[in-house]
């Protein structure tokens, strides 16, 4: 991704290269900084991706009765939607943080408190598909309109970016492989001067060197840095993250106000005069599996393990674990899968998923790892 020009456009992953012998300490180097670490041809391969899934925002169904109006629902991860009943504010907040920096549970944050709030992914009206807000943006920025325009009416747009695994069957090169799209640091100037009377947030964490850990511990959001931008290295991360935050600081000025999601409370008690009673709440039940023990099979389901007084959890199973089967296809997997996860042992068959959160395929996982030289190949 092109992450500095006003021209979005997607750069093949294999011709991408980055530096790490910059200093980043000055505002002014902060755009360098980010520009190193993108170059080579342009292509537009990519950009398929995305395409596929914008250019089918029709209806899904009959409307529910009565179908809430622009600015009475909130939209999250993987299609979700929820309604709200309150008051719509105008203008928006924005936030300009990279994924991963707590911007799930801001989102989670206001919806709780009755904004609606998109997260990712936008929505104009009820009944029809969600869409990467991205995509949107992109189209917009082509055709030199608004940059928001058809993204939806929100008080809160919680998060501007998104990954994705790349699903073009026809280009077996794509497959197993991650898109990123980065709109708050491709597009941030046009976001800024365009929305002048927003109030512009930055989530981040405690440290760069958190942020980064967090990262590397989840395949889809790694693979993404290591696929679309070449950043395998946790300097070169850190590097990245400092940039986009001194970068955002340098442009948005004395009115940003930043929000660290590992001790929220200054920013959301005195920034915003709200308490703090509806932090840690979900925008839309998506991390209900959060913490908890599930299964997810082939199909992508994640079913929740539930245990409690009750119900007991299993007994130790006598062999150490993790039970691996290395056994082909069609040689009884998915019966040794329910056997085990009927015995309330969680189990995974064929998919994989951090923390019930999202899902991909475990052997790409298990690529990802051997090939970034990762010696625990199951991390």
């Amino acid at each position: 991704i092109d992450l500095i020009s006003s021209n979005y456009i997607w750069h093949e992953a294999s011709s991408i290269r980055t530096t790490n012998n910059h200093d980043v300490d000055e505002p002014g180097k902060s755009v360098n900084v980010l520009s190193s670490h993108v170059g080579g041809t342009t292509i537009d391969v990519l950009s398929k991706i995305s395409r596929e899934g914008f250019k089918n925002r029709g209806p899904d169904g009959p409307p529910p009765n009565p179908m809430p109006k622009p600015g009475r629902f909130s939209t999250g991860l993987y299609g979700q939607k929820r309604r709200i009943f309150s008051r719509i504010i105008q203008p928006p907040i924005i936030n300009l943080g990279l994924i991963g920096t707590g911007s799930f549970l801001l989102a989670g944050y206001f919806h709780c408190e009755g904004y609606s709030v998109s997260h990712s992914e936008c929505l104009n009206k009820w009944f029809w598909e969600t869409f990467f807000c991205g995509d949107q943006m992109r189209e917009n920025i082509a055709a030199g309109m608004p940059i928001f325009k058809d993204c939806g009416v929100y008080d809160v747009r919680s998060q501007l970016g998104n990954i994705r695994m790349n699903v073009l069957q026809n280009d077996p090169t794509l497959l197993d492989t991650m898109s990123m799209d980065l709109p708050q640091v491709g597009y941030l100037e046009q976001i800024i001067n365009q929305n002048p009377d927003a109030t512009f947030v930055l989530t981040v964490r405690s440290s760069p060197e958190i942020w980064a850990n967090n990262v590397f511990e989840n395949f889809l959001v790694s693979s993404s840095f290591a696929d679309v931008l070449n950043i395998k290295k946790e300097k070169e991360l850190i590097q990245f993250y400092k940039a986009h935050e001194q970068r955002v600081k340098y442009l948005v000025g004395d009115k940003l106000i930043v929000v660290n999601t590992d001790s929220p409370q200054e920013a959301i008690v005195n920034s915003f005069g709200m308490t703090l009673n509806c932090w840690g709440q979900t925008l839309d039940g998506l991390d209900t599996l959060v913490q908890s023990k599930f299964s997810i099979s082939s199909g992508g389901i994640h079913d929740k393990l539930i245990f409690d007084e009750n119900n007991p959890p299993p007994p130790k199973l006598k062999l150490p674990t993790p039970v691996i089967a290395v056994g082909f296809p069609k040689t009884g997997t998915t019966s040794l899968f329910a056997y085990f996860h009927c015995g309330k042992h969680p189990s995974s068959h064929y998919r994989c998923s951090n923390k019930g959160q999202s899902r991909f395929h475990c052997g790409a996982c298990i690529a990802h790892n051997i090939k970034n030289n990762i010696r625990t190949i199951l991390k």
